[in-house]
């Protein structure tokens, strides 16, 4: 990190509010844009981004505010996104000009995906979706790149046709104008504010007053929906939610990286500590990892 001094985390991150984590992050981003962004971005893999975190030694500072962006967005896209919708937002998403968030979770209901509030129904005079929060358990709750970062968000919300609820599946909102980045029309969002943990991740809540997106906007590699209003099955639509169960697993992933910081560290602790005399009348006090 000597050659880069951009990238050194010292312990003054430990004193910084949410808002300075937030904007430490965001310069650290730039720089790794500025230095390599086909490395980083442009040219990667959809797991790269963390894999450069981890390269960088940057997981200790907590995840950044575009996070889950580049990941569970991303992924979203790619895994249940047709062939024109990958070859049309992944790269957007890659060169960070969609920054989005995967807006699954409400305020009364979290991994109970069946449980969601929030709908979709297609109106078939204009071809569109409108999305709607009709309660306040049915807001989005604690997603994380929403509260200030995204412009866009994968909305999982109950897809009703023709008064028929098909239950939820992942729609694409935009949420904020590039033009000032304030809410779009019918939007309500806004961020949590500081936590215990993890202040530097995005989190935010989002509601919607019969916003209309178009019916294309729908994740159609695996179910579609035409402009007649028929359900079109493609595969096992348990997949809808490999997206989360690969976020679970990559949580346990990233565990490791902390386990092995944290024996590092005792480790060292342990021969460098020393208390307690070897014997009697001795002034040399005994290493905590022999003792």
């Amino acid at each position: 990190m000597a050659k880069y001094p951009e990238m050194n985390a010292g312990f003054e991150w430990y004193d910084m509010s949410r808002e300075e984590k937030q904007e430490l992050w965001w310069k650290r981003i730039n720089f790794l844009a500025g230095l390599d962004r086909k490395r980083y971005f442009d040219e990667t893999e959809t797991d790269s981004y963390s894999t450069s975190m981890r390269w960088w030694g940057m997981y200790h500072l907590g995840m950044p505010p575009m996070f889950y962006s580049l990941t569970m967005f991303y992924n979203t896209i790619l895994s249940l996104g047709n062939e024109q919708q990958q070859k049309e937002y992944l790269p957007r998403v890659k060169s960070m000009n969609m920054i989005g968030c995967y807006a699954q979770t409400e305020l009364g209901h979290g991994s109970n995906v069946g449980g969601l509030e929030t709908t979709a129904t297609l109106d078939m005079e204009t071809d569109e979706w409108v999305i709607n929060t009709p309660n306040i358990q049915a807001t989005k709750f604690w997603p994380g790149s929403l509260g200030v970062a995204s412009n866009w968000a994968m909305v999982h919300s109950r897809i009703i046709v023709n008064g028929k609820d098909y239950g939820p599946q992942p729609v694409l909102v935009q949420i904020r104008s590039y033009e000032g980045h304030m809410p779009m029309k019918g939007i309500k969002v806004g961020e949590l504010g500081s936590k215990l943990g993890y202040n530097s991740v995005d989190n935010g809540w989002l509601s919607f007053d019969h916003v209309r997106v178009p019916r294309t906007n729908l994740m159609s590699r695996f179910s579609e929906v035409t402009k007649d209003g028929e359900l079109k099955i493609k595969g096992d639509l348990r997949i809808l939610y490999g997206v989360m169960v690969q976020t679970r697993l990559s949580i346990i992933d990233n565990c490791n990286q902390d386990y092995w910081r944290s024996l590092v560290i005792a480790t060292r602790y342990a021969a460098c500590r020393r208390q307690f005399s070897s014997h009697a009348g001795s002034t040399v006090e005994r290493k905590l990892i022999d003792y």
